[in-house]
């Protein structure tokens, strides 16, 4: 009886281990390449915290802030996959969208061909 007991446990124990649901909210979204003038660039967007990094790719990867603040007022709702990017169909020269899933507030990545003056502007 304990024999069989020990069996149906440790069975039960990998199926849950099997059945787990896989994370597939990652913490980190990167945008599409764009140019400013001869650089490439992509922006880094924290999914979690709404913080974002711009990536320029030279002979040597550089990344600047743009965004240092915690976007969401209410940390206990922070979780990967929170923010994200939109599709943006006014192109590049105007900058990214990012949408917060939890509340719906949409911000707008104000690009410029300086890297200080990147700014994050909510809609």
């Amino acid at each position: 009886m304990k024999k069989l007991i020990f069996t149906l446990l440790i069975s039960l124990f990998a199926l849950n281990v099997v059945a787990q649901k896989e994370n597939t909210n990652f913490r980190y979204e990167v945008s599409v390449s764009d140019y400013i003038g001869s650089y490439t660039y992509r922006v880094k967007l924290d999914t979690q915290t709404g913080r974002m990094w711009l990536l320029i790719y030279d002979k040597t990867r550089k990344q600047y802030s743009i965004n240092t603040q915690v976007l969401p007022a209410n940390n206990g709702q922070s979780k990967p996959g929170r923010y994200t990017f939109c599709p943006n169909s006014a192109g590049a020269p105007y900058g990214q969208i990012i949408l917060d899933k939890v509340t719906g507030n949409v911000y707008h990545l104000l690009t410029s061909n300086t890297l200080n003056s990147w700014k994050l502007v909510p809609f």
